[in-house]
């Protein structure tokens, strides 16, 4: 009787996402305005895919507790709602190996877009 050994072959081991370069957002934090995220960059083998992008404000990005506001897209239009508040956005890769998230650097606190008085004229006296 023969005996066959069987062997497996052997996958290589990915490696799952990791950040190196943070998200961040451009735009000014004005009501009416478009922010725009930028994913950032992501490491892993095999590389990482951008899976998710989620919105978020907060009253005090400090501590963690976010609001969330859209996901579907890479831009987000400033609303009256987040006056006062900080606008991040938090990006999640992903890779057969795992995925990970990070999120953005806040901007804020957010303003009207209702522009200032304009330069007022002294009285006269007549």
């Amino acid at each position: 009787m023969r005996l066959w050994l069987a062997t497996r072959p052997t996958a290589t081991p990915g490696v799952a996402p990791t950040n190196s370069v943070a998200p961040s957002i451009t735009g000014s934090p004005t009501v009416g305005v478009a922010l725009s995220a930028n994913a950032g960059s992501w490491d892993g083998t095999p590389t990482p895919v951008v899976t998710a992008g989620e919105w978020d404000r907060s009253s005090n990005p400090s501590s963690g507790a976010y609001t969330f506001l859209q996901t579907t897209s890479s831009d987000y239009i400033v609303q009256a709602a987040d006056i006062g508040k900080y606008i991040t956005v938090l990006i999640t890769a992903t890779n057969p190996s795992g995925s990970a998230s990070a999120r953005s650097t806040s901007v804020g606190p957010v303003v009207d877009s209702v522009s200032p008085p304009g330069p007022v004229s002294p009285p006269t006296i007549s």
